[in-house]
């Protein structure tokens, strides 16, 4: 077992019931190892959390910004984004955590963690202005491009593919419809996309 399966095996239970409904002999006994194990790598379960909350967010900042500085077009990537989900889906794959209830279950960890670590939300903060600037990034890449509008304040643009990207299911729980993601990105598009694109 090593560092990284401990690490998998704690965040996924701690998103599915809660950072203070787990022990570390539920982890143990996850992982299918002994409790000692773990004192191997870590010092505590407060160790571990804060060690699993850099592993959890770094990998959705990676995704996040490896989505937008692939070179594709604004709309396939929100398309992937928004409409199939694909980051939701890479953190089920990374941490079997089911798609359809890991928004929900990683807002309220989000949400348990700032309260117990309130220095986290720096962590967050800078992770989310790396994000922006991936997005920022893109966007003048399409705007350059002329396939986006140029009138449109790129800042504000940045704020709505950000929070489309990864704010949309806290805001609007008919985001669980697909048909409903794919009428919001359509609109979006309509907006934002210059005529002739």
């Amino acid at each position: 077992m090593t560092r990284d399966n401990i690490i998998n095996t704690a965040l996924r239970l701690f998103l599915l019931r809660g950072y203070k409904s787990v022990s570390l002999t539920d982890i143990a006994r996850e992982a299918g190892i002994t409790k000692g194990a773990i004192y191997h790598y870590f010092s505590s379960k407060e160790d571990m959390l804060k060690v699993a909350v850099e592993y959890l967010f770094g990998h959705i900042k990676a995704k996040m910004i490896t989505l937008f500085s692939t070179g594709k077009n604004l709309d396939e990537i929100l398309q992937m984004v928004v409409v199939e989900q694909v980051v939701e889906g890479y953190l089920d794959e990374v941490f079997g955590i089911a798609k359809d209830a890991n928004r929900t279950n990683l807002d309220n960890f989000a949400f348990e963690v700032v309260r117990q670590f309130p220095d986290t939300l720096q962590r967050i903060y800078s992770d989310q202005s790396e994000i922006c600037a991936a997005i920022r990034n893109c966007l003048q890449r399409e705007m350059k491009n002329g396939k986006i509008r140029a009138d449109l304040d790129i800042d504000a643009l940045v704020t709505i593919v950000f929070t489309m990207a990864i704010g949309h299911k806290s805001a609007v729980v008919r985001y669980e419809d697909k048909h409903h993601r794919e009428k919001v990105l359509e609109t979006l598009c309509k907006m934002v996309f210059a005529a002739n694109a």
